[in-house]
């Protein structure tokens, strides 16, 4: 060993070794920082309503925005309306997954395990999905194109970015074969169909109180808690 660092060619070697290995270590905590800084934010979505039936329900009191606020593995949706006297709520984390809706003076909340597809959906069906190479700029990011296959419905476009760092966003809906988060979709929510279109997002501090399950709501089933829903949007 003593020769080896005598030597000033076996010298520069090891120099050469160790410095590419600083190189590469530093390299990768950027990679990690860099993917940190995308992990933690919101995102806002506008809502337009595809089958609006305006002799049930005046647009202007239709929930016109949905806010996602997201940590690394977790997330929180907000949806409000009907002038205040309505708001839903979605909570995906750790091993849970809370719905819970407030309508004038009633509170209901269903919690789902891990996994389990929250109430708003009534089926656990996953989309078939066909990717081709078309992209699309929403709210500032590069989004990649997929198509919904439906089987005796009409098949239509969603697009979503890779660049928001949101592990498995897409594990508890339809869209469970997209490894990205929906930039712009579509989702049946009761008897309503939307589409959600994001249209901007703020990279940030999200504090885990954002995560708590709300108090003073009753728990109910899954069906129950649909049943609501469904009146909702009749």
């Amino acid at each position: 060993m003593e020769n080896t660092f005598r030597n000033p060619y076996s010298m520069r070697k090891y120099i050469v070794f160790f410095g590419s290995l600083l190189l590469c270590l530093c390299l990768v905590f950027q990679c990690k920082r860099a993917d940190s800084k995308y992990s933690e934010g919101y995102i806002v979505y506008n809502i337009s309503y595809l089958n609006q039936r305006p002799d049930k329900l005046m647009g202007e009191f239709l929930p016109q925005t949905m806010v996602v606020k997201f940590k690394q593995d977790k997330y929180i949706l907000m949806i409000g309306g009907f002038m205040g006297f309505f708001s839903f709520g979605n909570i995906c984390q750790d091993k849970s997954n809370i719905t819970f809706i407030h309508v004038l003076n009633h509170k209901y909340i269903h919690q789902g395990d891990k996994g389990e597809w929250p109430a708003y959906f009534t089926g656990n069906s996953k989309y078939n999905l066909v990717f081709d190479h078309s992209t699309q700029r929403i709210a500032g990011f590069l989004c990649r194109k997929a198509v919904v296959k439906r089987s005796g419905g009409e098949n239509f476009n969603v697009f979503f970015t890779d660049q928001i760092k949101l592990r498995k966003p897409n594990e508890t809906n339809p869209y469970a074969g997209i490894d990205g988060v929906l930039m712009d979709f579509r989702i049946a929510w009761g008897k309503m169909d939307m589409q959600l279109r994001a249209k901007k997002v703020v990279f940030g501090p999200v504090s885990e109180t954002d995560f708590t399950i709300p108090k003073g709501y009753q728990y109910i089933s899954k069906t129950s808690l649909q049943k609501v829903l469904c009146l909702l949007t009749e």
